[in-house]
């Protein structure tokens, strides 16, 4: 199966093509029994095209899927749009039986492609095609044994949790959101070449994050909310998916480093300019504030671990008078609840002062009832199947696995997992970390320092939104942080960061 990587394109891009085309029309005429007459010449011709294309371009396609399409999980407006692509966000990324009422079909469109490509990954392999291998660099040999020791741990919380009576049907929801990470990161360890595909993702990324912006701004500007009793006022609480502030951060910073590195030359910087107004102005639009938290807290990563330079000193001197005027306007701000001005300070309120908002309050009962599952059993943890002990009664939610997939995924992980279970599956994290820190501090030039930070921040970023809501195993997050954990790995061997050992001789 020597195929060439021009021989695989040209084959894969006439199916795909028909395969999207098809797709397209039965989103625009929105009918369920035209849906499931296409579907299955949809699915085969995307099987063709995935057996002949580069493994890395449809990983790519997969994570524009989860980038751009509706999440039913995520409703747009709190439910009051649905863009044309809701039903095939559906298909893609929600389990089939909620859409079909079929009990068996508890799976996504997702994973029927996710085993398609590991059964052509796997085959590629053991024939020695060198449709990926070709210009292959090798990743990190630890980084893939920890990928497959995240594996191994999951299955551990999943058989103690079985073992001691745990709810069947629930472990399988508890365990699939932590195996998509180092199963989608083993895929991209063997997709992508080395830094030659760096704009590839890059591209994806801001391509995905324009999609939700636009539809953010418009939702705002179209959508007519209800008037909230309460305050009287007609205001939208949100417009896309929590998730997407997970992919607007990234974007945002990476545009926001190539820009200060001035990577590209006049041209790139030209389509920055153009582009970072649109995409501000639909993370302010979808009015989440995890997205300011991931963007601060990478920014702050940068400036600790950076070495010090001049950029460095004219933050510092640009900052430091500037400290004592912001303290006063957090102080006037602080009780101020409907003025736009002090909106930020709002936020900031709202993430600090659990009492000032009933959300970030609702959260903080639950992290205390969490606290105390963990207290119960912390080596091995309660296993998934079980459910987390509600020590301080909680008002009822309509979402049935409220007490097995809390909002703070982390405390979460740990009370199921318990030290040993949680330390197994979240290595990976940590292992990227040290890569993508020796990668960048290795770096020669801002082609490689903008891919290392980004590392280190798609680890920051999953861990402050599996922290802060339901984080942990979301497709946004797994598709960005597999990839750029997969490019700081390889960059660091790339650059002499990382030596691996031979590779075995394929016989």
């Amino acid at each position: 199966m020597a195929t060439t990587r021009a021989e695989g394109e040209s084959g894969a891009k006439g199916p795909f093509s028909v395969a999207l085309a098809l797709i397209v029309v039965a989103a625009l005429i929105d009918s369920e029994a035209l849906a499931w007459l296409l579907f299955p010449g949809i699915l085969l011709l995307l099987i063709y095209a995935a057996w002949r294309a580069p493994l890395r371009d449809s990983l790519t396609m997969l994570a524009l899927c989860a980038f751009t399409l509706d999440y039913p999980g995520e409703t747009m407006a709190n439910g009051l749009y649905k863009s044309p692509l809701y039903y095939v966000g559906y298909v893609m990324l929600a389990h089939l039986n909620n859409l079909t009422g079929i009990k068996a079909l508890s799976f996504s469109g997702t994973d029927i492609i996710l085993v398609i490509l590991i059964c052509v990954a796997r085959i590629r392999e053991s024939s020695g095609s060198t449709l990926d291998r070709a210009g292959r660099i090798q990743t990190p040999k630890p980084m893939v044994q920890l990928a497959k020791l995240s594996l191994g741990g999951a299955g551990f919380v999943w058989a103690v949790g079985v073992v001691t009576g745990g709810d069947f049907g629930k472990s399988l929801w508890q365990v699939e959101k932590v195996v998509y990470l180092p199963v989608l990161f083993l895929l991209w360890h063997l997709a992508l070449r080395g830094p030659q595909d760096n704009a590839q993702l890059a591209k994806a990324l801001v391509v995905g994050a324009m999609v939700k912006a636009v539809w953010a701004i418009y939702i705002v500007q179209t959508v007519i909310p209800p008037v909230d009793p309460s305050t009287g006022l007609a205001q939208l609480a949100y417009a896309t998916g929590h998730s997407d502030s997970l992919l607007f951060a990234c974007a945002l910073v990476m545009l926001l480093l190539l820009l200060l590195e001035g990577v590209g030359g006049r041209p790139l910087r030209r389509r920055i300019l153009i582009i970072l107004p649109i995409l501000i102005w639909g993370m302010v639009a979808n009015n989440r504030r995890l997205v300011w938290v991931h963007v601060g807290m990478i920014l702050l990563t940068l400036y600790v671990v950076s070495p010090d330079n001049a950029i460095k000193i004219r933050i510092r001197r640009s900052v430091y008078p500037l400290m004592a005027g912001f303290a006063v306007y957090l102080m006037v701000g602080w009780d101020n609840r409907y003025s736009r001005i002090f909106k930020p300070v709002r936020i900031i309120r709202s993430v600090v002062e659990p009492s000032s908002d009933g959300s970030t309050m609702w959260r903080e009962l639950e992290n205390y009832n969490l606290v105390h599952t963990i207290e119960q059993s912390p080596i091995f943890g309660q296993g998934y199947g079980h459910r987390w002990i509600e020590v301080i009664k909680m008002p009822v939610v309509a979402y049935d696995l409220e007490y097995y997939l809390p909002h703070n995924s982390l405390l979460g992980l740990l009370s199921c997992a318990g030290i040993i279970g949680y330390t197994l599956i979240t290595l990976l994290w940590g292992g990227g970390v040290y890569f993508a820190m020796r990668a960048f501090h290795a770096a020669s030039t801002a082609n490689e320092r903008v891919p290392a930070i980004l590392g280190v921040g798609a680890v920051v970023m999953y861990q402050v939104q599996a922290f802060g809501d339901l984080g942990l195993g979301c497709w946004m997050g797994v598709h960005i942080m597999a990839p750029l954990l997969v490019m700081a790995g390889k960059l660091a061997v790339a650059n002499g960061a990382w030596v691996n050992g031979p590779e075995p001789v394929r016989t």
